[in-house]
């Protein structure tokens, strides 16, 4: 059920560097979906002043960009707000994509920690990424759905759960024999 509050689309992205291990290591893809849950939950309890709230949030990793091309990145449905252990729901006072900054930092510093608790980057190469100005992560919030907006979440929802390829965009010439 999702609950009857605002909504935003958040996506994750990788620097490309980093993204080969995630294509061969389910374990650590579900590493990465929960690195993103984490920084988003930090980022919230953050910016709303409160250690005991949860984010309602789905992750779906997507595998490919928008031409077929290899990319890991990950998009999620998540609350405008976080929930505390009564149910009640807090909203966000602030516009994140303001801050988004912030986010990706989180969401940085947890996938590379994971990286290296796996064994797939140095402690020292960890540190220096974590200092350079332009890290190749990056996270967005910009779409954003209002309470009540029923029609934007369900297209929104849709979205997320997409096939990589949509059947209207495949063609097959018959002559040739090729799929394009």
């Amino acid at each position: 059920m999702i609950e009857p509050v605002g909504h935003r689309q958040l996506v994750f992205v990788l620097p490309k560097h980093l993204r080969r291990p995630f294509y061969r290591d389910r374990k650590l893809l579900t590493g990465l979906c929960r690195s993103a849950v984490e920084a988003t939950h930090d980022f919230y309890r953050a910016g709303l002043g409160r250690d005991d709230l949860r984010v309602g949030m789905v992750v779906v990793p997507q595998r490919f960009g928008d031409k077929v091309n290899p990319h890991i990145h990950l998009h999620a449905l998540a609350t405008d707000g976080a929930f505390d252990k009564e149910g009640v729901f807090h909203p966000m006072p602030f516009d994140m994509q303001g801050d988004i900054e912030v986010l990706t930092k989180l969401f940085a510093k947890r996938v590379m920690d994971l990286m290296v608790r796996r064994k797939r980057l140095s402690l020292r190469l960890r540190d220096e990424m974590l200092e350079w100005k332009h890290s190749g992560f990056s996270a967005d919030g910009s779409v954003k759905v209002v309470t009540g907006d029923y029609g934007r979440l369900r297209r929104l929802v849709r979205y997320l759960a997409r096939p990589a390829v949509s059947a209207e965009r495949v063609s097959y010439d018959q002559a040739g024999g090729t799929v394009t």
